[in-house]
């Protein structure tokens, strides 16, 4: 009982610690954030620490040197389409707890959503293509390109904790 109890306790620390998410964003600015329809738009309160014009966002967010501390999950949204034959994106990563009001306390991702295009009211800005949003935990999780990625060093311990006591 109290081998379980020390590997809970450790995991649950291990995985609300503060922890290093990349931030940056595709857009070129907020007001072309805003027209991605990402986020509920009662969600329209101040984003900071967030590095705007980020080609690098898209792919490979380690290039785009922008990291933020954070208390809460981190976040990666993404929206993929395809413009004359090749692909393109809308990228959103960071710190959950500084973009959205509401978000899940762990791991998880939403299932995707399709977009036909031509609404330029729905997620994408009326662009036809799929929508992605992951929560992650772990120092810079967020930049696995389909899946949340578990935080190596919280699957490390709870792996090292299982074996030391179960």
């Amino acid at each position: 009982m109290i081998r379980l109890l020390v590997l809970l306790v450790a995991t649950f620390t291990t995985l609300s610690a503060k922890q290093s998410c990349h931030s940056c964003t595709s857009a070129a600015n907020s007001s072309d954030l805003n027209k991605w329809n990402w986020r509920s738009s009662s969600e329209s309160f101040m984003i900071s620490n967030l590095k705007f014009n980020s080609p690098n966002c898209d792919t490979y967010p380690w290039a785009a040197d922008n990291s933020i501390s954070c208390v809460s999950v981190c976040l990666k949204w993404q929206f993929t389409y395809t413009v004359s034959g090749e692909t393109k994106y809308y990228t959103v990563r960071g710190c959950a707890n500084q973009l959205l009001y509401s978000f899940p306390a762990t791991e998880s991702c939403q299932q995707p959503q399709y977009m036909s295009g031509g609404d330029y009211n729905a997620v994408g800005g009326g662009q036809a293509g799929e929508s992605r949003l992951c929560f992650c935990t772990g120092d810079y999780c967020n930049p696995a390109t389909k899946t949340a990625a578990f935080g190596s060093g919280a699957l490390l311990l709870t792996a090292l904790l299982v074996r030391m006591y179960l």
